[in-house]
């Protein structure tokens, strides 16, 4: 916490004046940084500040967009490491450097405030209780927007992936699907190509494909939807996947159940054997596949608390997302920084973990300036007053000669400095 009073010893006049709207008076505990959200996005933001002794409070209600995931992949020495160990992890990590407090809640207000002359905000719990930092980050993390599938929640995100890099490999050598839902998107066209080539050997070259030769199959399921091939860039994404092999089923899914790597159907995912889907078309004809990927819409999490600030937002074809500026993440708020999922349509655990880390840097820098600014307004200050105490030779107007001879008089000196200051 940052609280110095800059005020000037025993001010009058005009010096009061000039200076009284610099003096801070924190009468509580204050955080340079409220982190709302305790997954790799706020812990990294709170391990950044921790290394520079910036303080911060952690507020986590413990509900996370990846709990269902079996482990988390493509993260540097945490490769296929269950996510809940990499938080556990990380708080180690964190409690290190003895600058953050964790907190268990879930926030429920948050607003702008005034710390002394600096902007500041309150947060406020579900249990009433408040908290006041100099910034905020949101880490807040998002949530998907499911189709209306029947079976669909009940295979994500185990049988359903939204990320090649994340999950597949594991399950290379099955059958695998892409879920054209809404519509399909040229975008389509390189993920079928990189789910096909997922199949080859590791060390198989990557060369064109021969049209002769055999290509592992790839399903799209539209959904009863059939591309709009009018446009152009869709026409001819469709016949390149039709080129590479692909498979389109235009047919509409009666349901999604889990299935074994054979096919068996299970009753629920949480079922050790369960390392696949049945894709269920409505006339009965079912479809075993490895695994189904697409990619949902997203919308924040805690959108309530974004509102209350003022935050903008911005629209995709991945959804809703916090708008952030590069490189710390700042947003449209004065104080207020995005990490992680919320404020990027490309989510990930290494891009929340980048983002939390630029957003500790842009706090800490913003701190820096504002201490700066203070500091020199208290030199100042401290400057004006020396010049301007009343001295017995200028109370009586009398005058000083200076080392060239010339005389100087005392009430001159003192207001023309007090002017220039």
């Amino acid at each position: 916490m940052f609280s110095p009073s800059i005020r000037p010893a025993n001010p009058s006049g005009d010096i009061k004046a000039q200076y009284e709207h610099l003096e801070r008076a924190t009468m509580q505990k204050t955080y340079d940084s409220l982190i709302i959200g305790g997954g790799p996005a706020g812990l990294n933001a709170a391990l950044g500040l921790g290394r520079v002794h910036r303080s911060a409070a952690v507020f986590s209600n413990n509900r996370f967009r990846n709990d269902g995931a079996h482990a988390a992949h493509t993260v540097l020495s945490r490769d296929h490491v269950k996510p809940s160990l990499i938080r556990e992890e990380g708080i180690k990590d964190i409690a290190k450097y003895k600058n953050t407090t964790h907190i268990h809640t879930t926030i429920t207000k948050l607003e702008k405030t005034t710390i002394g002359d600096l902007s500041g905000f309150n947060a406020e719990d579900e249990n009433g209780e408040r908290y006041t930092g100099r910034t905020i980050i949101l880490a807040t993390g998002s949530q998907d927007v499911f189709p209306s599938i029947p079976g669909y929640a009940a295979n994500w995100p185990l049988n359903i992936y939204q990320c090649p890099f994340c999950d597949g490999h594991e399950r290379a050598h099955l059958p695998k699907g892409i879920l054209a839902i809404p519509t399909f998107q040229p975008m389509l066209e390189s993920l079928a190509r990189m789910l096909q080539h997922m199949a080859s050997p590791a060390s198989s070259p990557s060369f064109p494909l021969d049209p002769s030769q055999a290509a592992e199959p790839i399903t799209i399921f539209t959904n009863g939807a059939l591309p709009d091939t009018s446009d152009t860039s869709i026409a001819n994404a469709v016949d390149t996947a039709l080129a590479l092999g692909m498979r389109f089923e235009h047919r509409k899914i009666a349901e999604l159940v889990p299935a074994t790597s054979e096919g068996a159907p299970l009753s629920s995912q949480e079922d050790e054997a369960c390392s696949g889907v049945n894709v269920v078309l409505e006339d009965g004809t079912g479809v075993h596949l490895g695994f189904l990927f697409h990619k949902p819409p997203t919308v924040p999490n805690a959108r309530g608390l974004i509102e209350q600030l003022g935050v903008e937002t911005v629209e995709s074809p991945f959804g809703v997302d916090v708008k952030r500026a590069e490189p710390f993440g700042a947003t449209n708020v004065p104080g207020v920084y995005v990490a992680g999922d919320v404020g990027t349509p490309m989510k990930s655990v290494t891009a929340a973990m980048f983002h939390g880390g630029m957003a500790a840097a842009g706090v800490a820098h913003q701190c820096v300036t504002e201490e700066n600014r203070i500091a020199l307004a208290r030199w100042k200050a401290k400057k004006v007053e020396e010049v301007t105490v009343p001295t017995e030779q200028s109370a009586k107007g009398q005058t000083n000669m200076d080392a060239t001879g010339c005389v100087e008089d005392v009430r001159t000196r003192v207001e023309t400095t007090v002017a220039s200051s």
